[in-house]
């Protein structure tokens, strides 16, 4: 075996842990101890990235934003903008032609069932 020198401690309080007979009353504190050692680990985790997010939104305001925000307002003697006719809704094309009855299409064995021969759909 081969171990690192800053797992040796911890590996022997777990020996010593399981040669006296305490495991049951002691894994409840260790399991408690690891959970929230996790869950620590996970807060750093997300304020870390909140604060890459954070870092990384203000960048694109600086770099985008700003000229748009700095932008003259419109004047209200220029005239007003009239808005296009509406137009009708869209409705699709009719079907113009249906494929033969030896498409493709038509023979694939997609949701037939399995048993039926090979042959069963080109004798049609």
């Amino acid at each position: 075996m081969h171990w690192a020198r800053p797992h040796v401690n911890p590996m022997l309080a777990l020996r010593n842990i399981h040669c006296s007979n305490r495991w049951a009353e002691a894994w409840q504190q260790i399991s408690i101890t690891l959970r929230q050692q996790e869950r620590a680990h996970c807060k750093e985790l997300h304020q870390k990235h909140r604060q890459i997010r954070a870092e990384r939104f203000l960048a694109q305001v600086e770099e985008n934003a700003l000229p748009t925000i700095l932008a003259p307002a419109p004047t209200p003697s220029s005239p007003k903008k009239t808005s296009p006719a509406p137009q009708p809704p869209h409705t699709p094309a009719p079907r113009t032609s249906i494929p033969a009855h030896n498409h493709p299409w038509r023979r694939l064995p997609i949701g037939r069932a399995q048993f039926w021969p090979a042959d069963h759909f080109t004798k049609n």
